[in-house]
């Protein structure tokens, strides 16, 4: 690739740099050349006024090219790159094929990431300064890059179809990453994560993973793709065992090198290794659509000395599945593992024990991708959160125990839930504690002061804050104010929104220094702040907002917008927010951003309409003057501007389920 630029751009492509020329106008043309083949969906160029932070891993380049912003902070946002390099190679039994590896922070991208040969394209969400990364990073996104150096660059799936196997491995390999670096509990959250991703999804889609039929080819890149396709990595990792699993890996990127494969390369791969018929496998979880749900029950025979376990399979979508269920069959703190074959709809297996167990444990490390009603007493629930050591059992077990919190037992563990080791479980039992319950008022306040003031995970302070606050226990204000201050974005925006609350002067006061801040979650604070005041000042903050705001955060805008509007009572703010608001009714790509927008326009036709009742009401009564039926004029024409505004916006949409929703607007 020769690419002419001029002067002070710098260029980005596959392959190595070879030579730059000046061509003694002001352009100069640089020379990539990508020498080892690649399928051309990985080609990319990139060019911009960029920063160019030099690196190097194994003696390849390794850089990264960002705003000049983040400059200082490309080494924190990058950083476990290297790392990731070597990891992956160790665990796929192949060193890093390609001749370099740079890292592109582009704006306006199509998408998160792109696995460019060599050249990754990252979303400009990868701009974070040293606060945004207190509150978290994106490293799972440059993991998922990496190995698809790998999974997707080095060998390329030979259709879109086949797509899982470029990104069901790339999101797999986010899993054993985080379980590397940072640990079971952190991977668990994850595969929770990913989890429920995929559920959400499959509630208005069922597809198979491999699938030969769709209209656009978009289509394939979604939560079937990415997070069910890893969650099945996931659990055949766990069956083959990881010798065999990581071996056939190795074996099938060695087949296949620089070529074109289908599903079945995959499964002959690991056949090869593992000396096993995996027909069974592959022809439900990746050709069929939908999961196992299954009904669990288990009884104790006292007499005969066995446990008797039964499965019902109750899904109506997809297979019947083939399951190999691994069991932990607690008796006091010692446990035995058994593994049984689930065949049928109905299973019954019978096992032999030693004595009454104390806690049975159904699929006990969770790698099932299965939706699973195992009832439990509430002894079982303790159980499981006292001796399990997963994370997701113990999360299973808050919910479990919820309604059970009148219990003392139940109450124990809840408040030793909001100190434990693990953030995720101090922040499940602080969104799950029951404060009507018969708890000490005072000791759970004090436990949440601490997880505000003290937590070292900025979400878990962020949630405290917002509990003070539900539960009227904001009254330092001078605390309150040390928290706005606070590195973390998160925390100083949670700690803004309840200041809001209690003096809202101050609030707004501390909003204004804050409005240039370039980070979210400050500016959505800043926004709540102002929808308290009714001011038509900001006005113009939301529509500067929405503009600068990536696809989701605009719902918030447009959340907050319609917030502010409620308290608004100037008719020509009004207009102009309800111009703005049906331009993005009318035009927004995005069917639910329009449906937001229109919907923001019709609360305030009702907030009107409610003021307007109010002041007739008082007329009734007597206790209304001349102004007031001035005033309710005034409101009549508005609500019938904002009706004819509504009216259009409907005529226009061409979204039949949109339209469906619109009829509720009265």
């Amino acid at each position: 690739m020769f690419i002419t630029v001029e002067e002070q751009f710098k260029t980005i492509s596959n392959g190595k740099f070879i030579s730059s020329k000046d061509n003694g106008d002001g352009t100069r043309t640089d020379y990539w050349k990508q020498e080892i083949p690649h399928a051309p969906y990985l080609f990319m160029m990139a060019i911009g006024d960029f920063a160019e932070i030099k690196d190097n891993w194994n003696d390849i380049p390794m850089n990264y090219y960002v705003d000049a912003a983040y400059a200082p902070y490309a080494k924190q946002i990058f950083g476990n790159t290297a790392e990731m390099l070597s990891f992956y190679g160790e665990k796929f039994g192949m060193e890093y094929p390609w001749d370099k590896y740079h890292q592109v922070v582009v704006h306006d991208f199509v998408s998160g990431a792109m696995e460019n040969t060599g050249a990754v394209i990252h979303f400009d969400g990868l701009h974070q300064n040293d606060r945004d990364l207190l509150d978290g990073d994106r490293e799972d996104i440059i993991a998922h890059e990496v190995a698809h150096h790998w999974f997707g660059d080095y060998v390329t799936c030979e259709s879109w179809a086949n797509i899982a196997l470029n990104e069901a491995f790339a999101t797999w390999a986010e899993l054993i990453w985080e379980e590397h670096k940072y640990g079971r509990n952190a991977v668990e959250q994850k595969v929770l994560e990913d989890r429920s991703y995929y559920f959400a999804e499959y509630e208005t889609k069922q597809v198979p993973l491999i699938r030969f039929y769709y209209e656009k080819r978009e289509e394939v890149f979604d939560r079937h793709s990415y997070q069910k396709g890893g969650q099945i990595l996931w659990m055949l990792q766990e069956y083959l065992g990881d010798d065999a699993f990581y071996a056939g890996l190795k074996h099938y990127l060695e087949d296949n090198a620089l070529d074109a494969v289908e599903v079945h390369d995959l499964r002959i791969a690991l056949e090869d290794v593992c000396g096993e018929d995996l027909n069974w496998f592959f022809n439900t979880w990746f050709m069929e659509e939908g999961h196992p749900i299954l009904d669990v029950e288990y009884d104790y025979d006292k007499e005969l000395g066995k446990l008797i376990l039964s499965v019902e399979q109750t899904q109506e979508i997809g297979p019947l599945f083939r399951i190999p269920a691994k069991l932990d069959i607690y008796y006091g703190d010692r446990v035995d593992r058994k593994t049984v074959w689930l065949e049928d709809r109905e299973s019954v297996v019978t096992l032999n024990v030693q004595d009454e167990p104390t806690f049975v444990n159904f699929d006990p490390d969770r790698r099932l991708l299965a939706e699973i009603n195992f009832k439990r007493t509430k002894e079982e629930y303790l159980k499981q959160f006292e001796l399990s050591p997963s994370v997701i059992n113990r999360y299973e077990s808050l919910e479990g125990l919820a309604e059970n919190q009148k219990d003392e037992d139940v109450r124990e563990l809840f408040l030793n839930a909001m100190e434990d080791p693990f953030y995720g479980i101090r922040l499940e039992a602080l969104r799950n504690i029951d404060h009507k319950a018969g708890y000490d008022k005072n000791q759970v306040k004090k436990l949440v002061l601490q997880l505000a003031s003290k937590d070292d995970n900025t979400t878990v302070r962020s949630e405290a804050i917002d509990e003070l606050l539900a539960n009227k226990w904001l009254d330092d204000e001078a605390l309150l104010m040390k928290w706005v201050n606070d590195r973390s974005y998160r925390v100083s925006s949670s700690a803004l929104m309840a200041l809001s609350e209690i003096n809202e002067d101050e609030a707004i006061k501390i909003a204004k220094t804050l409005e240039d801040e370039d980070n979210v979650n400050v500016k959505y604070a800043v926004g709540s702040a102002y929808a308290k005041t009714g001011d038509k000042a900001y006005n113009t903050y939301y529509q500067d907002l929405y503009e600068e705001s990536r696809r989701y955060g605009k719902y918030t805008v447009v959340r907050l917008y319609g917030d502010y509007l409620k308290r608004i009572n100037e008719e020509n703010t009004i207009l102009d927010a309800t111009a703005f608001l049906k331009d993005k009714a009318i035009n927004e790509s995005q069917k639910w951003l329009r449906y937001r927008s229109a919907e923001a326009i019709y609360n305030t036709k009702i907030t009107q309409l409610n003021r307007r009742n109010e002041i007739v009401t008082n007329l009734n009564a007597g206790n209304g003057s001349e102004l007031d039926r001035l005033e309710i004029d005034k409101i009549e024409r508005l609500v019938a501007t904002l009706d004819t505004e509504i009216n259009e916006i409907k005529s226009k949409e061409t979204d039949d389920l949109v339209k469906n929703y619109y009829q509720y607007f009265k």
